[in-house]
């Protein structure tokens, strides 16, 4: 144990730059020098850059405003808009399940997050999932944002899945949003819109939450919903959406009037097409009555006819019978009156009765 600790104190010299005092014994110095070698290496490693000796003490890290376009991209940073971001108005918050951790102000239109300060603004280092630039907020004018996957997957989100977000806003005496179901940010896929329902973002797998505040878009819904009890709007791509939801209806109005009109036409000739059958109809009805009252005079005058033929023949004298024969002349039958239209059996009945 006693040249243990006199190795180590000669290692810790040999690392500070000093001279090695002379050992009594070899065995001392058989055992000092591969421990100061040891020692020299481990201090050697304990020594990175500036930029990594604040992220082994943090979970989190931010590039400084002066230093903002420091870093080293390998992934193409687009150019940023000609309107700028609203100074003030936007501030993104960092949450660590139920603790707020230190975040900044919105003032650049792209913040690119990974695991190092070398290729990122923002790095998060709380799981392996997260690349060195995992991915990018970007700005869309006049007041959204976006997401987009560079090398790792994103997760969009509500705020009440998360007790530190809502914990704050209810402290800050805020509205909770409303929830909305999770978006996945792929890489290679399209970019995600954030909005007042979709405000937080986590990288890969990291436990980490970043939350995208926009006081001034809930001072607006706030006020959308006093005057005229309307859902929450979010930030202005919401407001685009209503907006091109109602240029859409207002182009189906036209449309719907035209089918309006079709469907009147058409009613008109269905009542056209039933008005001609329903005179073709009571024509016909009244043909089929007048040929019956034509056919029923006719046997009714023939019936007449026969009639008076019968009494004039009855008026005439009949011839004497041969003697030693019995003549029997049949008597006419006579002849049925023919039913007027007009008469229903049972009248016709009574009076031959």
């Amino acid at each position: 144990e006693e040249n243990e600790n006199k190795a180590q104190a000669s290692a810790d010299k040999v690392g500070a730059g000093q001279p090695v005092p002379p050992t009594s014994t070899a065995t001392n110095c058989l055992t000092a020098i591969p421990m100061a070698a040891k020692m020299a290496a481990n201090m050697a490693a304990k020594v990175p850059e500036v930029a990594d000796a604040k992220e082994l003490t943090q979970q989190i890290s931010i590039r400084d405003s002066t230093d903002w376009w420091g870093l080293k991209s390998t992934w193409d940073i687009p150019k940023p808009p000609k309107e700028g971001v609203p100074q003030g108005r936007y501030r993104l918050r960092i949450f660590d399940g139920k603790k707020e951790l230190p975040g900044f102000k919105l003032s650049y239109s792209c913040v690119i997050f990974g695991c190092s300060l070398r290729q990122a603004h923002v790095a998060d280092r709380s799981h392996d999932s997260v690349r060195g630039q995992h991915s990018a907020l970007l700005f869309k004018p006049p007041d959204r944002f976006t997401m987009e996957a560079i090398s790792g997957e994103c997760t969009l989100t509500s705020a009440q899945p998360h007790e530190g977000v809502t914990a704050a806003l209810n402290s800050e005496k805020r509205k909770v949003p409303l929830p909305e179901e999770t978006v996945k940010v792929t890489v290679g896929g399209e970019q995600k819109q954030l909005n007042s329902r979709l405000c937080c973002f986590t990288l890969g797998k990291s436990r980490l939450v970043f939350f995208l505040d926009d006081k001034e878009a809930e001072a607006e819904a706030d006020a959308a919903v006093k005057e005229n009890d309307a859902p929450l709007p979010a930030l202005s791509h919401d407001k685009e959406n209503s907006k091109g939801k109602e240029a859409e209806k207002e182009k189906e109005r036209p449309k719907d009037g035209e089918k309006e009109k079709h469907r009147e036409k058409d009613k008109d000739r269905e009542k056209k097409a039933d008005r001609k059958d329903a005179s073709r109809r009571s024509h016909s009805k009244r043909r089929s009555k007048s040929t019956h009252r034509e056919n029923w005079e006719e046997q009714e005058n023939a019936w007449r006819r026969d009639r008076a033929s019968g009494a004039d023949a009855s008026e005439q004298p009949t011839a004497r019978p041969e003697e030693g024969r019995s003549r029997q002349v049949p008597s006419p039958a006579p002849a049925k009156r023919p039913r007027s239209p007009s008469e229903s059996p049972n009248r016709r009945s009574k009076q031959r009765t």
